[in-house]
Order: structure tokens, then sequence, then C-alpha cells
């Protein structure tokens, strides 16, 4: 069948191709071709473009609002709203799915606590996810019966062609060596990435650097919060940072997906390079954690792969990654930021067959964009479309497609 309800003014294929008065031909979840001047009435002038990548969330906080704070404290904040009899999990997820949706996000990366609800939730959306089981515990001495518990949990989730799982140990500082072993072991064996945040906050990288610093207090008070057994200090005195873990550890590998990096060192962004890892951005949730933005044109220059996140609402206003995009501190093209959000991303995730840019036999995940201001933009052929594609002032999502079905309309 052949989806042809109006002719797009605009459609972008990829970074490097556009089509004027196109249309999308599809036979069943796949894009099978394109075509030029077909007829049909414009019901409003429209831009297509590939579905957007979120490659960090958190839905299961939709729908808390925390205050803007030091990193741990606003995790202690973040576990006490969460152990009120008031949260449901799945409501946050669902909500949070579909704000995704409504901003043209099409596929999510989602770490969470709640892998049942999360699960079920993604799937009833028909969103498309990376969902990655967060895993805490700091002791050697229970890596091993975390470990199959997790495994065992991860096993019993339902199965979806829309969803992958993996693993996500959360952080350096509240996982054990041994435990991050264990994780890398199974995602090396699986084929799959290993989710975590890295270098997030410069409290985070002075705990590393100096145990008995202000920042170490708030760390210890976090941990006590969730009666965790992370103050046992002596296991990490070793290391200078929270990436130096990774290196002493022996858990550099392709398969790591790190989150954030705003205080990398030089020669930590040489070995992330060295052994192909790879970066998330979250600007605006690192501005709410009064933290620094990641130096990502140094990414650039180093040829890293890097993607964009949003982080949950509990750490930043929206889940609008076109929002995000503006708070970038190093200049970009529209175009370069555009492959940020779609086909750089997928080719992170392995992909890139699949998503991230309409093509012949790929998926039929795409945005449908309404221009706002008709006066201004009457001549599409004479501007920057990538600019305009990505301003959410001049346009608004109109349709969202997943595997050519309609999953959000405004």
């Amino acid at each position: 069948m052949a989806y042809k309800p109006y002719t797009h003014d605009v459609l972008i294929k990829n970074s490097n191709e556009i089509l004027y008065d196109a249309e999308i031909n599809l036979e069943q979840d796949k894009i099978v071709g394109f075509s030029s001047g077909a007829p049909g009435p414009k019901r409003f002038k429209s831009i297509v473009l590939p579905g957007l990548i979120n490659m960090h969330s958190h839905l299961c906080f939709s729908k808390i609002k925390l205050d803007s704070q030091n990193l741990f404290s606003w995790l202690k904040d973040l576990v006490t709203e969460s152990q009120k009899p008031e949260f449901l999990p799945s409501e946050q997820v669902s909500q949070g799915i579909q704000e995704s949706l409504s901003y043209g996000t099409t596929f999510v990366v989602e770490n969470t606590n709640y892998p049942f609800e999360t699960s079920r939730a993604l799937i009833d959306s028909g969103i498309k996810a990376l969902m990655g089981i967060e895993i805490f515990g700091s002791d050697p001495n229970f890596a091993q019966k975390i470990f199959q518990e997790k495994i065992a949990l991860l096993d019993s989730l339902p199965k979806d062609k829309n969803i992958f799982y993996a693993l996500s140990p959360h952080a350096t500082y509240d996982v054990s060596a041994l435990l991050w072993k264990f994780c890398l072991e199974w995602s090396q064996k699986n084929n799959r990435l290993l989710l975590s945040h890295i270098s997030e906050s410069l409290a985070e990288e002075k705990w590393f650097s100096d145990h008995d610093s202000a920042e170490s207090q708030l760390a210890k008070e976090f941990w006590a919060s969730i009666n965790s057994l992370e103050a046992k200090l002596d296991n990490w005195k070793k290391y200078k940072s929270s990436f130096d873990f990774l290196l002493q550890s022996n858990l550099l590998d392709s398969n790591l997906l790190l989150t954030h990096g705003v205080y990398l060192s030089e020669q930590e962004l040489d070995l992330i390079q060295q052994y192909q890892i790879k970066l998330v951005t979250c600007p605006r949730s690192n501005e709410y954690l009064l933290n620094d933005q990641a130096d990502i044109k140094n990414w650039q220059n180093k040829k890293i792969q890097f993607a964009l996140g949003t982080d949950s609402k509990a750490s930043n206003h929206d889940l609008d990654l076109r929002e995000e995009l503006k708070h970038l501190t190093h200049d970009l093209s529209s175009q370069e930021k555009f492959e940020m959000i779609t086909i750089k991303a997928a080719t992170m995730l392995g992909l890139d067959s699949e998503i991230g840019s309409l093509e012949q036999f790929k998926s039929a995940d795409f945005v449908v964009l309404e221009i706002l201001d008709l006066n201004n933009y009457q001549d599409l052929r004479n501007i920057d479309i990538f600019a305009l594609a990505l301003d959410n002032k001049k346009t608004r999502v109109r349709e969202v497609f997943v595997n050519g079905s309609l999953v959000y309309k405004f």
C-alpha cells in the first residue's frame, strides 16, 4: 500500500538529499520509494523528516519536578519523590512517551528502575526504544547475586520488535568494578550497548579526587538516604576520576554508551576515541544540575561518536530535542545538528540500516512538520531547510509515524 494523504512540500531524506513536492511510498512498515509532483490538495505547508532519536532519558520520572541543585542533593530528592505513595511508574512513563512523540521523537534510549511498567508502556505506545535496566551495587561481595537477578529480570520482560533491552550500571561511583565487569561481559556476548552516566558533575569528580571534601559528604548523605553500601569508600580511593575507574578496571570497550562527559580530560577523550566509546550530551540537564557543558567541538575534532539526549524531566524543562539543540554551546551547522538527532544517533545504536534517515527499505519512521509563518516561507528552495526544520518556533509537529502507522497527531 502507499501512504498518500497529501503532497509534502519538502521531504528531507537524509542530511545530503532534499526533495520538493515529494511523496513517500510505503509497503507495510517499510519505505519502498519516493515520487515528486504527486497530486492532491495540500492541507498545510509541510516538511517531512526522519523520526528523531533521543539518546538518553528517564521517562519513569516524567511527572517529577525538582529544584535545580547539586547532583547528589538532587539524587537524594529524586529518591524521596519516587518513594511516595502517589508515585506511579506506569503513569510517569506513559506521560513521558506521549510528550516525546509530540516533539517528533520516534526512538528513545530509556534508562529505568521500573522495567515491567516501562516495557509495557513502550510497547503499547508504538514508539521504538533501547531500554536499559539500571543497576546499583557497590559491594563486590554482592556483585554476582545482583547481576544474576538483573539478567533473570531482563529475560522475563515482554518481547517486541520495537524494543531492545540492555543493562545500565548507573555510574562509576555507585557500582563496583566486579559488577561492571559482569555487565560488560554480558553486553559483549550479546552484542548490546552498555549504558551509563560518566563525568556528569564536578561534585562527582571531586568525590573521586578527595573523599573528605564537601561533595563527598553530600554523596554519603545520598547513599545513606537509600540504605546503600556505597559508603565503603576504600573500594574507590585508588581512582582519580570517574573515567579512571573504567580505565583501571579494564572496562574500556566500544560497547559503552556514556552520557554527559562534561569534565573528561584530553587524555580521557583520546582513550574514548581509541576504544570507539560513544558519548551523549544533555546540555539542559547539565545546566539544571549547575554543571558546565561538554566540549562537543573537541569531541567532533577528535572524531568521537556523539549524539543528543534530554535526560529526565526531573532535571529538564521538557523532552523537546529541537529545544535541546539550542543550548549547545559550540557552533555546529544546522545540518550537523540535524545529524545529531537522526542518522548519527542511529549509527551509534547500530541501527542505521533501519532508522535515522528516509531511504528505501528503511523503517517508515517519520515526522510531519507544519510551517507556521507561510508569508516568510513561500519559496522553500532558497532557505536553509535544516535550520527551519529544527526551529520549534517556526514549525510544529503535526503527525508522527512509526513503522508506517500514525502514533501521534496534533
